[in-house]
């Protein structure tokens, strides 16, 4: 190993002078590790692309809650620009591998600590400076992957827009190059929404615009490698897409319930063992009545009574925090 001291009093504009001791030439890439210890750190990321670190400290439910109480663009404790908004936040240790999905079906992989530290003030970062995006390339899913998760078996459910569906092997995405790497082959005009890590006895429920949904198995969809195109999962109407893709446990209670949410703000909560499984590729049941007062529908996520408030946010970063149980369930 060969180390250099460099001086960054001049690009920080500090008056103080600080030492930075940086490692260059070594092989072993395992250095960096050892820098930082297995603590969490909070990512958050703008629709443009803006990544934020908010702490490098363990994050309890405690913390959690008093930084979502204060995760509002007036206060400063979130800064984006404003025709920006934050689309995902991320909790996961030093060491682990972040995995990024695009709506262009490409994965991208860094390491959580090549993501420098910013206060809660700050703007963050363009997230161009750390993967290879084009020019109107968006980031839809962020995954932390642990070195556990990285040794399991695992898979990786991909759903794209238009409703198709695909299943690949986790061991696939163990070593991504810096430029990218295809996930899933699209058709014209269809784009990947959502990556999420699945088990084989687990189940996927999709939820489309006009609240039409539908619930399947995951070996309904057989592994198939990278470059593979998918499989139809929802039969969709003309004009319709797809606004939600949620994994559920094999292990989940019947307590849990799928909460949807609608463009002008109306929610509700259904019983999850209202949703039987079926088979993939169908137009599934209506899950929502969607009318000109609420919208068509926007978001779905599974819920469970441990989950004890709802934090949503506009595209103006207006953010609404509400107890779940305040949500009805119809």
């Amino acid at each position: 190993k060969f180390s250099k001291k460099i001086k960054v009093r001049d690009i920080y504009g500090c008056e103080d002078l600080f030492e930075v001791d940086t490692i260059l030439n070594s092989k072993d890439k395992n250095h960096l590790e050892d820098k930082f210890s297995l603590s969490e750190k909070k990512e958050s990321i703008g629709k443009k692309g803006t990544i934020e670190i908010k702490s490098n400290k363990p994050i309890d439910r405690e913390k959690i809650n008093l930084y979502m109480m204060n995760f509002k663009i007036n206060g400063k404790d979130i800064f984006v620009k404003e025709e920006d908004f934050i689309t995902h936040l991320v909790s996961a240790s030093m060491h682990s591998d972040l995995l990024f999905f695009t709506d262009k079906g490409k994965a991208y992989q860094i390491k959580m600590y090549d993501i420098p530290e910013g206060k809660r003030a700050t703007r963050g970062k363009s997230i161009m400076n750390f993967l290879s995006l084009s020019e109107d390339e968006k980031v839809t899913s962020i995954l932390p992957m642990p070195k556990e998760v990285k040794s399991s078996n695992l898979s990786l459910m991909l759903i794209t827009k238009l409703g198709v569906g695909k299943r690949v092997a986790l061991d696939s995405f163990k070593d991504v190059r810096r430029s990218g790497i295809i996930a899933i082959t699209l058709d014209s005009g269809d784009q990947l929404i959502s990556a999420s890590f699945v088990e084989e006895k687990d189940s996927v429920i999709l939820v489309a615009s006009d609240a039409q949904s539908i619930r399947f198995a995951v070996d309904e969809i057989r592994e198939m490698g990278r470059s593979a195109g998918g499989v139809r999962a929802m039969k969709l109407d003309k004009g319709e897409t797809i606004v939600g893709a949620i994994p559920v446990k094999a292990s989940s209670k019947d307590a849990a319930e799928l909460l949807t949410v609608s463009a002008n703000g109306y929610g509700k909560k259904t019983p999850l063992d209202e949703y039987k499984i079926q088979g993939r590729g169908g137009s599934g049941i209506k899950t929502f009545k969607v009318t000109d007062k609420t919208g068509a529908l926007m978001a779905a996520q599974v819920v469970t009574d441990e989950i004890e408030e709802v934090v949503a946010i506009s595209k103006k970063s207006q953010v609404i925090r509400c107890g779940l149980k305040e949500i009805p369930s119809l």
